[in-house]
Protein backbone atom coordinates (compact mmCIF):
# COMPACT_ATOMS: atom_id res chain seq x y z
CA UNK A 1 0.00 0.00 0.00
CA UNK A 2 2.20 2.80 -1.26
CA UNK A 3 1.02 6.35 -0.88
CA UNK A 4 0.84 8.98 -3.59
CA UNK A 5 4.18 10.45 -2.52
CA UNK A 6 7.41 8.51 -1.99
CA UNK A 7 9.59 9.60 0.93
CA UNK A 8 6.85 11.42 2.83
CA UNK A 9 8.08 10.19 6.20
CA UNK A 10 11.67 11.29 5.47
CA UNK A 11 10.46 14.70 4.29
CA UNK A 12 8.43 15.17 7.47
CA UNK A 13 11.39 14.06 9.64
CA UNK A 14 13.59 16.64 7.90
CA UNK A 15 11.05 19.36 8.68
CA UNK A 16 10.67 18.36 12.32
CA UNK A 17 12.98 15.69 13.81
CA UNK A 18 10.69 15.20 16.84
CA UNK A 19 7.67 14.26 14.75
CA UNK A 20 6.04 10.87 15.27
CA UNK A 21 5.02 9.60 11.86
CA UNK A 22 1.99 7.30 11.95
CA UNK A 23 0.28 5.61 9.06
CA UNK A 24 -3.44 6.02 8.56
CA UNK A 25 -5.47 3.52 10.57
CA UNK A 26 -6.64 1.68 7.44
CA UNK A 27 -3.02 0.99 6.51
CA UNK A 28 -2.20 -0.15 10.06
CA UNK A 29 -5.23 -2.46 10.10
CA UNK A 30 -4.15 -3.89 6.75
CA UNK A 31 -0.66 -4.59 8.14
CA UNK A 32 -2.15 -6.26 11.21
CA UNK A 33 -4.49 -8.45 9.16
CA UNK A 34 -1.63 -9.37 6.84
CA UNK A 35 0.62 -10.33 9.77
CA UNK A 36 -2.06 -12.41 11.46
CA UNK A 37 -3.08 -14.28 8.31
CA UNK A 38 0.51 -15.14 7.35
CA UNK A 39 0.94 -17.04 10.61
CA UNK A 40 -2.02 -19.33 9.96
CA UNK A 41 -1.67 -21.93 7.23
CA UNK A 42 -4.42 -24.40 8.18
CA UNK A 43 -7.44 -22.23 7.19
CA UNK A 44 -5.80 -21.51 3.84
CA UNK A 45 -5.45 -25.25 3.22
CA UNK A 46 -9.05 -25.88 4.30
CA UNK A 47 -10.48 -23.14 2.08
CA UNK A 48 -8.32 -24.35 -0.80
CA UNK A 49 -9.69 -27.88 -0.36
CA UNK A 50 -13.28 -26.58 -0.23
CA UNK A 51 -12.69 -24.53 -3.38
CA UNK A 52 -11.15 -27.48 -5.22
CA UNK A 53 -14.07 -29.70 -4.19
CA UNK A 54 -16.61 -27.14 -5.40
CA UNK A 55 -14.82 -26.77 -8.73
CA UNK A 56 -14.54 -30.56 -9.11
CA UNK A 57 -18.26 -31.04 -8.47
CA UNK A 58 -19.42 -28.14 -10.62
CA UNK A 59 -17.31 -29.21 -13.63
CA UNK A 60 -19.52 -32.22 -14.33
CA UNK A 61 -23.31 -32.37 -14.39
CA UNK A 62 -23.26 -36.03 -13.25
CA UNK A 63 -21.03 -35.24 -10.27
CA UNK A 64 -23.21 -32.31 -9.30
CA UNK A 65 -26.34 -34.45 -9.55
CA UNK A 66 -24.84 -37.19 -7.38
CA UNK A 67 -23.88 -34.55 -4.83
CA UNK A 68 -27.43 -33.17 -4.66
CA UNK A 69 -28.91 -36.68 -4.36
CA UNK A 70 -26.64 -37.59 -1.44
CA UNK A 71 -28.44 -37.70 1.89
CA UNK A 72 -26.87 -34.98 4.00
CA UNK A 73 -29.00 -35.42 7.10
CA UNK A 74 -27.19 -35.49 10.43
CA UNK A 75 -26.40 -38.87 11.85
CA UNK A 76 -27.39 -39.56 15.42
CA UNK A 77 -24.38 -41.65 16.29
CA UNK A 78 -22.07 -40.52 19.05
CA UNK A 79 -18.96 -40.70 16.88
CA UNK A 80 -20.38 -38.31 14.28
CA UNK A 81 -21.39 -35.86 16.98
CA UNK A 82 -17.98 -36.02 18.61
CA UNK A 83 -16.32 -35.37 15.23
CA UNK A 84 -18.52 -32.33 14.71
CA UNK A 85 -17.81 -30.99 18.19
CA UNK A 86 -14.07 -31.53 17.71
CA UNK A 87 -14.19 -29.68 14.38
CA UNK A 88 -16.08 -26.83 15.99
CA UNK A 89 -13.55 -26.64 18.82
CA UNK A 90 -10.70 -26.51 16.30
CA UNK A 91 -12.48 -23.74 14.42
CA UNK A 92 -13.13 -21.86 17.67
CA UNK A 93 -9.47 -22.25 18.65
CA UNK A 94 -8.35 -20.82 15.29
CA UNK A 95 -10.71 -17.85 15.61
CA UNK A 96 -9.41 -17.05 19.08
CA UNK A 97 -5.85 -17.48 17.81
CA UNK A 98 -6.52 -14.88 15.11
CA UNK A 99 -8.09 -12.50 17.63
CA UNK A 100 -5.13 -12.89 19.99
CA UNK A 101 -2.70 -12.15 17.14
CA UNK A 102 -4.69 -9.04 16.26
CA UNK A 103 -4.66 -7.83 19.87
CA UNK A 104 -0.91 -8.41 20.18
CA UNK A 105 -0.20 -6.62 16.89
CA UNK A 106 -2.36 -3.66 17.85
CA UNK A 107 -0.81 -3.35 21.30
CA UNK A 108 2.72 -3.56 19.87
CA UNK A 109 1.97 -0.80 17.38
CA UNK A 110 0.10 1.64 19.63
CA UNK A 111 1.56 1.28 23.15
CA UNK A 112 4.64 3.47 22.44
CA UNK A 113 2.31 6.29 21.35
CA UNK A 114 -0.32 5.81 24.05
CA UNK A 115 -0.16 9.39 25.37
CA UNK A 116 -0.28 10.77 21.83
CA UNK A 117 -3.38 8.68 21.08
CA UNK A 118 -5.02 9.99 24.27
CA UNK A 119 -4.21 13.55 23.20
CA UNK A 120 -5.79 12.88 19.80
CA UNK A 121 -8.88 11.61 21.60
CA UNK A 122 -9.37 15.07 23.09
CA UNK A 123 -9.46 16.51 19.57
CA UNK A 124 -12.62 14.54 18.77
CA UNK A 125 -15.42 17.01 17.86
CA UNK A 126 -17.93 14.97 19.89
CA UNK A 127 -16.16 16.17 23.04
CA UNK A 128 -16.59 19.84 22.14
CA UNK A 129 -20.24 19.91 23.18
CA UNK A 130 -19.24 18.57 26.60
CA UNK A 131 -16.57 21.21 27.16
CA UNK A 132 -17.90 24.37 28.78
CA UNK A 133 -14.48 25.94 29.14
CA UNK A 134 -10.86 25.16 28.40
CA UNK A 135 -10.25 25.02 32.15
CA UNK A 136 -12.05 21.65 32.30
CA UNK A 137 -9.27 19.92 30.33
CA UNK A 138 -6.80 18.12 32.65
CA UNK A 139 -3.24 19.46 32.84
CA UNK A 140 -1.57 16.38 31.31
CA UNK A 141 -3.68 16.53 28.11
CA UNK A 142 -1.87 17.75 24.99
CA UNK A 143 1.53 17.25 26.63
CA UNK A 144 2.75 14.96 23.84
CA UNK A 145 1.26 17.01 20.99
CA UNK A 146 2.73 20.27 22.28
CA UNK A 147 6.14 18.65 22.75
CA UNK A 148 6.17 17.16 19.24
CA UNK A 149 4.80 20.28 17.53
CA UNK A 150 6.97 22.62 19.63
CA UNK A 151 3.92 24.76 20.46
CA UNK A 152 2.81 26.11 23.83
CA UNK A 153 -0.12 24.35 25.48
CA UNK A 154 -2.00 27.65 25.92
CA UNK A 155 -1.92 28.20 22.14
CA UNK A 156 -3.36 24.74 21.52
CA UNK A 157 -6.08 25.33 24.12
CA UNK A 158 -6.97 28.72 22.60
CA UNK A 159 -7.27 27.19 19.13
CA UNK A 160 -9.32 24.32 20.52
CA UNK A 161 -11.66 26.73 22.30
CA UNK A 162 -12.17 28.79 19.12
CA UNK A 163 -12.77 25.67 17.06
CA UNK A 164 -15.17 24.30 19.70
CA UNK A 165 -17.20 27.54 19.60
CA UNK A 166 -17.28 27.44 15.81
CA UNK A 167 -18.25 23.76 15.82
CA UNK A 168 -20.99 24.46 18.38
CA UNK A 169 -22.45 27.27 16.23
CA UNK A 170 -22.46 25.02 13.14
CA UNK A 171 -24.27 22.28 15.06
CA UNK A 172 -26.85 24.77 16.36
CA UNK A 173 -27.42 26.13 12.85
CA UNK A 174 -27.83 22.59 11.51
CA UNK A 175 -30.35 21.73 14.24
CA UNK A 176 -32.29 24.93 13.57
CA UNK A 177 -32.47 24.01 9.87
CA UNK A 178 -33.78 20.57 10.76
CA UNK A 179 -36.39 22.04 13.12
CA UNK A 180 -37.39 24.55 10.44
CA UNK A 181 -37.90 21.75 7.94
CA UNK A 182 -39.96 19.82 10.49
CA UNK A 183 -42.24 22.86 11.01
CA UNK A 184 -42.65 23.28 7.24
CA UNK A 185 -43.49 19.58 6.89
CA UNK A 186 -46.05 19.84 9.69
CA UNK A 187 -47.70 22.86 8.03
CA UNK A 188 -47.87 20.97 4.73
CA UNK A 189 -49.35 17.89 6.44
CA UNK A 190 -52.01 20.00 8.15
CA UNK A 191 -52.93 21.80 4.91
CA UNK A 192 -53.19 18.51 2.99
CA UNK A 193 -55.30 16.81 5.64
CA UNK A 194 -57.83 19.69 5.70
Amino acid sequence: MNGAYNGLQAHMKNSNPLIVYTHCLAYVLNLIMEDSTKKIVEPENIFGLVEQTAVFLSDSFKRMESFTEKDTSWSATATDKSRNITSFNKFKYMVFFIIDNLEISISERFIPNEQLMKDYGWLDPKKYCDLQAVNEIPDNVFSEITKLANVERSAVLTELNQFANYYHSIILEHLMNILGQDKENEIIKNSVSE
